[in-house]
């Protein structure tokens, strides 16, 4: 090994003074025999007790290799992007190439839930490597974090780990000894610092720090942010988004018990009828097995009027559900950048109040029904193109009905409210103990069954396909999986759901065409006119065409403009002597066929 390799991540005065006497290129032997005496600026110079000499030494015999790195990084989560990208940082500065990038992309997939290839490999390219006199993020800075994180210096290979600490300092540690009083390095020191200061301190200095370091500006900014957000004092308004994660339950849980006990804890609370409270245990487990399904249904808690224990519902489920994010409002721009950060189990109440018209809030929730969902915003300075994710789970609650591409992606649950003589226990936030309890049960059934659910392909009712199949599999995967009475009480729950029925309710336009089906077979005619079709479906009792309009009736041009959708034109057709407008029976065959299977005109 040459001088060069070995004074790679040595301090940078150290490197100055070796590299201004050209002794790099040397064997180790020939730059401590070759050095002779420092610089009178550097020869009074200690670290720890030892001179200047003597901590070179102990520098030019200390060396990482890889399995040590392994060792380090098997204690660093790979969870918070301002540290994933510092321990990328580092190995890229190691020189170590490809190998360099599997080591890094080994200790990524230990956060699959962060994970992205594509990210992976882009970041990768675009950390700079800094010129040979320049501050840089080394490996001691992987030590350091592992040493924060309980990493003492043991690794399987058994050799010596060199730990850089303060400005200059290189600790070999003995086999089986441990890093003691481990100090920042430069590099970290310089970060903490900065996030120390006041957003105008920062915003004066920002640009001559990322200079003095070695790192572009925006990379600096993460850095310094994730530093805050560890120190507690990222001069932001809010605080820090924390999302509990139930710790598995010690022993084994039997599944059909699990869901009993959920299903029956949940009734405690809330007036609902029992295939809804089943549903409600369901889709709680379904949250720990999220990874495990190309789809997350949203559970849609609706109710006719107010006091009919939504908020409730979501408190209930908040202790059981997988990192559980209760909000009451929420704008599209938080919601997937939580979503990217921490996949957390979105709990959103009085949906009523914003929803409806926030027409990008609903596109993200509606993306993030499917594993895959995402969505692209510009970031940075410079306005660099990257990919947020959108799958999580979500429950919403809210007055009246979700709006359809909302409601199409759920499994539904009505409630009512409570009768005088209908008891029910009051839900308080300082004894949830039980709750707690069950969540960590359920964590440990899904650590313990994700491979079987994640294989699993259950048998669906009669009459559910498309969408609400779709959004019905992952908990009639769960409810096979425990076994017992479940596999029965869930399909049950599907055909009280309504998802095994055409239905007039999946949206308007098919409300519309069931109408119209029924009022051809009233009729038994195979044309009516326009005029006579509007006029029969604004005397159906209970729907909406009365009233389309501001108070008006479905005239004959909203109709024609809603059949569009269907490929269905009005045309001249002959009653008796008359030519009006209108349409042929034949015309709805298809949009029946596909829309409203099952029944015959």
């Amino acid at each position: 090994m040459n001088g060069a390799g070995v004074l790679a991540d040595a301090p940078i005065w150290m490197q100055d003074w070796a590299r201004s006497r050209n002794d790099t290129a040397r064997p180790v032997d020939s730059i401590l025999a070759n050095l002779g005496e420092p610089p009178a600026y550097l020869k009074d110079k200690t670290i720890g007790g030892r001179s200047l000499s003597e901590q070179l030494a102990k520098t030019l015999s200390s060396n990482y290799d890889v399995e040590q790195v392994r060792s380090a990084l098997a204690f660093i989560p790979a969870t918070e992007r301002s540290d994933w990208l510092r321990v990328g940082m580092a190995i890229h500065e190691a020189g170590w190439e490809g190998r360099g990038f599997e080591i890094w992309r080994e200790w990524s997939q230990t956060a699959p839930e962060k994970y992205n290839e594509n990210d992976q490999v882009r970041t990768w390219e675009s950390f700079e490597r800094p010129s040979r006199d320049g501050r840089r993020v080394t490996l001691a800075t992987v030590f350091h974090m592992a040493v924060e994180s309980g990493w003492t210096g043991n690794n399987s290979s058994n050799q010596n780990v060199r730990y850089q600490s303060g400005v200059d300092a290189n600790i070999a540690v003995p086999n089986g000894g441990e890093l003691e009083n481990p100090v920042l390095s430069d590099d970290d020191s310089e970060i903490s610092r900065l996030a120390k200061l006041s957003l105008i301190e920062y915003e004066r200095t920002r640009k001559d720090a990322a200079e003095r370091l070695n790192v572009r500006a925006p990379i600096l900014d993460r850095l310094v942010e994730g530093q805050r957000e560890k120190l507690g004092n990222d001069s932001k308004q809010g605080h820090a988004l924390r999302l509990p994660e139930p710790e598995p339950w010690p022993d084994p849980v039997n599944g059909a018990e699990l869901l009993d006990a959920l299903a029956i804890s949940i009734r405690q609370h809330v007036v609902m009828f029992d295939h809804a409270a089943e549903t409600v245990a369901l889709w709680a487990v379904h949250t720990h097995l999220i990874d495990c399904f190309g789809i997350s249904p949203r559970l849609a808690i609706t109710s006719p009027e107010k006091g009919c224990g939504k908020t409730t519902v979501l408190d209930v489920v908040a202790r059981l559900v997988y990192r559980p994010l209760p909000t009451a409002n929420a704008s599209a721009a938080a919601i997937f950048r939580v979503v990217e950060l921490q996949r957390p189990t979105l709990l959103i109440d009085e949906a009523d109040t914003f929803l409806p018209e926030n027409e990008e809030l609903r596109g993200i929730l509606n993306s993030g029904h499917r594993h895959g969902g995402s969505v692209i915003r510009t970031v940075g300075e410079e306005f660099e193109p990257r990919s947020f994710s959108t799958y999580s789970a979500c429950a919403i609650a809210l007055i009246g009905k979700l709006p359809a591409t909302l409601a199409d992606r759920s499994v539904p649950i009505e409630l009512r409210r409570r009768k005088p003589d209908e008891p029910i226990k009051s839900f308080r936030f300082d004894r949830t103990e039980h709750f707690d309890q069950l969540a960590r049960k359920a964590a440990r059934w899904a650590r313990d069954n994700a491979d079987r659910v994640r294989g699993a392909d259950p048998d669906l009712p009669a009459g559910v396909f498309n969408r609400a199949a779709d959004n019905w599999r992952p908990l009639l995967a769960i409810a096979d999986a425990a076994g017992g009475e479940w596999p029965a009480r869930v399909r049950r729950a599907v055909q009280c759901s309504g998802a095994s029925t055409s239905g007039d309710d999946q949206s308007v336009r098919v409300l519309l065409l069931s109408d119209i089906r029924a009022i051809f077979a009233e009729r038994k005619l195979d044309k009516l006119s326009s005029a006579d079709l509007v006029l029969a479906l604004n005397a159906i009792e209970g729907r909406p065409w009365a009233e389309w309009h501001r108070g008006k009736g479905l005239g004959t041009n909203g109709l024609a403009r809603q059949l569009a959708a269907f490929a269905i034109a009005p045309g001249t057709i002959r009653i008796g002597t008359g030519t009006p407008k209108g349409y042929q029976l034949a015309q709805f065959d298809d949009a029946f066929a596909r829309y409203l299977p099952g029944r015959e005109v």
